[in-house]
């Protein structure tokens, strides 16, 4: 089962739109995956959909992400962050960190 998951060609499993808007946000400013999951299988889940690339390897896997926003923010300093997540708990604590707007 792991071989087949390290395997798995997620990029078929992509939202739809999902490349093309990172595409179009490219001019706004660096691009930065930040993701939570598991050290080993996560960072490959990102690779073999084709997200690492398409952000050029700014990439960041925190075993809680919600909870390392000060790292982040070291890593990649901005005056703005637009966080995109389909956890509404995870944007919810990002908000109470970084404020609204």
């Amino acid at each position: 089962m792991s071989s087949f998951l390290v395997d798995y060609s997620f990029a078929n499993r992509l939202y739809p739109g999902s490349l093309a808007a990172l595409e179009h946000v490219r001019s706004w400013g660096a691009r930065v995956i930040l993701s939570d999951g598991d050290v080993v299988f996560q960072p490959r889940k990102v690779q073999r959909s084709g997200l690492w690339e398409a952000v050029e390897s700014r990439v960041l896997i925190y075993i809680h992400k919600e909870q390392m926003l000060d790292d982040v923010r070291q890593r990649y300093p901005a005056r703005h962050y637009v966080m995109v997540d389909d956890k509404l708990r995870i944007l919810t604590a990002m908000k109470k960190v970084w404020g609204t707007g």
